[in-house]
This record gives structure tokens, C-alpha cells and sequence, in this order.
């Protein structure tokens, strides 16, 4: 039980730093400039993108480790 308890806390650090990459990787996207009578809508999908990119790359990584070691709680 105590090692379920682990795998659960590394998937929600894994992807918070997978997140806050994408957000930070996304950032210089002129989101912004393109949508100038929305801006609060713009922040909103760039954030909302970072979620979306940043879980579907932290998926792929904790399921190839996952394999490459065989463990799945």
C-alpha cells in the first residue's frame, strides 16, 4: 500500500513539472497578438494548452518507465 502511495505522488509531480515545461515552452507564443479584443481568453488557452500538452507528455513518460521496469500498481 505505502508503494501505491509513492507512485501516486511521482504521477502528480511528474506531471506538474511536465506542465510547467509546456507552459514555459508555450510562452513566447504571440496568442495575445492574435486574439487582441480577447486577452484574458488568449492567457486562458495558452494555460489550458500547457495542461494538455504537459499530461499527454507525462503520460507517455510514466508509461514507458512503467514498462521499462515492469511495475504497475
Amino acid at each position: 500500500m505505502a508503494i501505491y502511495g509513492v507512485s501516486v505522488v511521482i504521477k502528480i509531480v511528474f506531471q506538474l513539472a511536465f506542465i510547467w515545461f509546456a507552459l514555459w515552452a508555450l510562452r513566447p507564443l504571440p496568442l495575445v497578438k492574435i486574439m487582441p479584443q480577447y486577452p484574458r481568453q488568449a492567457q486562458m488557452l495558452l494555460v489550458l494548452l500547457a495542461i494538455i500538452i504537459g499530461y499527454g507528455c507525462s503520460s507517455f513518460f510514466i508509461d514507458l518507465f512503467q514498462s521499462i521496469i515492469g511495475f504497475r500498481p
